[in-house]
């Protein structure tokens, strides 16, 4: 079961005479977000709570006449309370309460052991939910957002959301005991229940600018928890550049400022966060005397049950006090929650492709009238100005790329070439199904592929990117890189294939070896050429390259140029060419100019007619790089 953005978010903002009906509108919306699928085991939760303090509110009525018996030495003691009086023996009175006492202890036991299976499998769900949503999202969607966004949202957003379910637990169970608490004050003093009712409307309403005070903290420290993380990835991926280009200082001074801000906000939250209590508690004490006064002076005849209701007073008291720190928290972690439902509604509104026809083998891919224009930020619908997400080309007004018509056939070694910014990335995200044109088609054989399926699309494509990224596993887990079914032989071939088997054999335990974090045990040309043997696993129909001979050392790219030249025999290789060197074994070239092909053809004839490509070669002695 799900719900709607709107149902997980906030809320407008509400106050004057519609401040209590906003609260408990905003409280609902909210808990029917939190507990979809859920509402089961948290109604069942209630129904214990209930037990739990039926069993509490019996034992306090029980313990006051009972220590006044025994202090009196009266034996029958008569109970006063309505339908329950005496005279009860004191030995029926102890076995009685004994059994309350266990009982009410198997039922808190209960309550703590439902309380904490629905926090942990909510928990667990939610992780899957975010996770599972992440990797069904379209590729614009997670290509747009920043690259630690979602190792954030299933960290430390969901570590404050986590607080939310806690928190209406908490106030859950608590509404109950509240409840029963009532009913026995009502039972043993009417106006001791008055003043039960008249203490929790004023505790909330004397509190509730501190509760909003609370979620604005929230609301910042939320915020700067995302761009913590952001300027930690940033140092980490770019640790080489910030140490070359002596960038230490600044980058130093920018943590600190983060750290700086973030400990300013949660050292106002904690102070906050225990000075709610504090002044709670206080106001209880205050107000319970002065309840208990004005029934000394206006029912005189009632102190009789005084000490009863006064014990009932302190621990409706508690629970009221329980209710308005959930309510506290609730609103604490309603921003980190709803970050990280905003961030799940985002992927679920955007699917990557599913369905469609079979994909058989890829002889021909057409581009017919292509073009493709990336979103601009309004047209991305169930955004908000906090989404942590931004498009690419947010901003732009043309397309990146205009009226590609071209086809590229199985059997040749295509190089694509142009200037950043040309449309080299968004033709080759095109040409692997990755994003759909806006404009025209694409076909492989003669087939629209947004008809295909999309798995069995993306077993006849490979890539291989610039900069080789290994798992932090062995050589055969990299290989295969997760992907069911794939078997030793398989693995094996692959990397023979990419001329790196030799070398995985004389590793210390061969295609077992461990490659350490970021691939750290092998050489620069070995984690290039084990990701060559990722992509050829399956014998792909078409593999882009994106300039795999790109610094490495002449043997790597000796053995690499080896592979390029095997492989095109069987499949359709297209490479982003950085290094003429590259562009020298391509049958064809594509030439992309401020999105618009420029020129398709021969190798021979696009180097000797082209201007771009002949001022390229001409710079350099022929082993330039392209700019």
């Amino acid at each position: 079961m799900r719900f709607d953005a709107d149902d997980c978010g906030g809320g407008p903002r509400r106050d004057g005479r519609d401040v209590m009906r906003a609260v408990i509108a905003a409280t609902i919306r909210r808990a029917r977000c939190l507990l979809a699928g859920y509402e089961r085991p948290f109604f069942a939760l209630g129904a214990v709570a209930l037990l739990a303090g039926l069993l509490e509110a019996a034992v306090l009525v029980i313990v006051v006449p009972l220590v006044q018996g025994i202090a009196d030495e009266k034996n029958p003691i008569s109970l006063d309370l309505p339908g329950l009086g005496g005279p009860y023996e004191l030995r029926t009175l102890l076995i009685v309460g004994l059994v309350a006492v266990v009982a009410r202890l198997g039922a808190q036991l209960a309550l703590s052991s439902r309380r904490a299976r629905l926090q942990v499998d909510w928990d667990a769900a939610l992780r899957r939910r975010i996770f599972h949503a992440y990797l069904g999202a379209d590729w614009s969607v997670q290509s747009n957002q920043r690259a630690t966004h979602i190792q954030e949202t299933l960290t430390g957003q969901l570590a404050g959301a986590q607080l939310i379910l806690g928190a209406l637990t908490s106030g859950w169970i608590a509404v109950f005991s509240l409840g029963v608490m009532m009913a026995a004050a009502l039972a043993v003093n009417l106006a001791g229940a008055v003043l039960l009712v008249a203490f929790g409307a004023s505790m909330s309403l004397l509190l509730r600018p501190l509760a909003r005070r609370s979620r604005r903290l929230s609301d910042q420290l939320s915020a700067a928890g995302l761009t913590y993380v952001q300027e930690i990835g940033d140092a980490s991926a770019l640790a080489r550049e910030v140490r070359v280009f002596g960038a230490e200082a600044t980058t130093r001074e920018r943590f600190d400022e983060q750290v700086a801000t973030i400990a300013s906000l949660r050292r106002r939250a904690l102070t906050l966060g225990g000075a709610v209590p504090a002044i709670y508690q206080n106001l209880v004490i205050v107000v319970v005397l002065a309840g208990l006064a004005a029934i000394y002076v206006l029912v005189p005849s009632e102190l009789a049950s005084l000490a009863v209701v006064v014990l009932v007073l302190i621990r409706a008291a508690s629970y009221s006090q329980t209710l308005q720190v959930a309510y506290q928290q609730l609103s604490e972690a309603s921003p980190y929650f709803e970050r990280v439902t905003g961030a799940e509604a985002l992927y679920l509104a955007h699917p990557h492709r599913t369905g469609g026809a079979d994909a058989g083998a890829l002889d021909a891919l057409s581009f017919e009238a292509v073009g493709y224009r990336y979103p601009r930020l309004e047209d991305q619908t169930g955004l908000d100005p906090d989404a942590p997400v931004v498009a690419e080309r947010s901003t732009a007004e043309d397309a990146a790329l205009h009226d590609v018509d071209l086809t590229l056939r199985r059997g040749t070694m295509v190089g694509i070439v142009g200037p950043s910014g040309a449309g080299k990335s968004t033709f080759v995200q095109l040409l692997l199904g990755l994003r759909d044109p806006t404009e025209g088609r694409i076909t492989a054989d003669g087939v629209d592929v947004r008809e295909l399926a999309a798995d069995a699309w993306f077993s006849r494509v490979s890539v291989v990117p610039q900069e080789p990224v290994l798992l932090a596993t062995t050589v055969f887990d990299n290989i295969a890189f997760r992907r069911p079914g794939i078997s030793a032989e398989q693995v094996e071939a692959a990397a023979r294939r990419a001329h790196v088997h030799e070398e995985i054999l004389a590793f210390p335990e061969g295609y077992q070896t461990e490659v350490g974090e970021r691939g750290g045990q092998v050489s620069g040309g070995q984690r290039q050429r084990i990701c060559i043997a990722r992509a050829l696993v399956g014998d792909p129909d078409l593999v882009v390259f994106d300039e795999p001979t790109s610094a490495l050392d002449p043997q790597s790219e000796q053995g690499i140029q080896q592979t390029l030249d095997e492989l095109r025999e069987r499949a359709l290789v297209v490479v982003v060419a950085h290094r003429l060197s590259t562009l020298d074994r391509c049958d064809e070239i594509v030439v992309f100019r401020d999105g618009r092909l420029l020129a398709h053809g021969p190798a021979r004839e696009v180097r000797r007619t082209d201007p771009w490509v002949v001022e390229a070669l001409s710079f350099g002695g022929g082993e330039a790089v392209v700019p």
